[in-house]
């Protein structure tokens, strides 16, 4: 048991690294889904009003950022290009769909039993969790 726990130890040194160990699964599972579901990333992309060509290298940029995040390898560079790629796309957005979205924010505030739903309040709890770790 100890040894498990002196690996854990050696994994998470400090609450950050969890986020990070977390953000690497979510863009690797996202490059992943998009891999075993590429009508559905097409028809994202197609959506989104950008050019389908693209798909395959933001796959491979989000697989890419995953596994670098996960092996604690070029993190700030890979922060940064998340940054930018994250701005990038909530803005496109905003820009197609800003006005239903705005019609539809009530949504923020009513638990629906849905996947979606389910991800940003585990990662609210992530976040307190964290938040609470920092505190001495």
């Amino acid at each position: 048991m100890s040894l498990e726990i002196s690996k854990i130890n050696k994994i998470v040194r400090q609450p950050e690294d969890l986020l990070r160990i977390f953000l690497a699964f979510v863009f690797l599972t996202a490059g992943l889904f998009r891999i075993f579901n590429y009508d559905l990333a097409i028809a994202e992309f197609s959506f989104l009003r950008m050019p389908v060509f693209l798909c395959p290298l933001v796959i491979i940029f989000e697989i890419g950022a995953g596994i670098f995040l996960l092996f604690n390898k070029y993190v700030k560079q890979v922060y940064l290009a998340l940054i930018v790629f994250l701005i990038f796309v909530l803005s496109l957005a905003l820009v197609i769909r800003g006005e239903a979205m705005i019609a539809s924010a009530g949504e923020l505030f009513v638990f629906d039993l849905t996947a979606t739903d389910w991800f940003l309040h585990f990662v609210f709890l992530l976040i307190a969790v964290m938040l609470l770790a920092k505190k001495k």
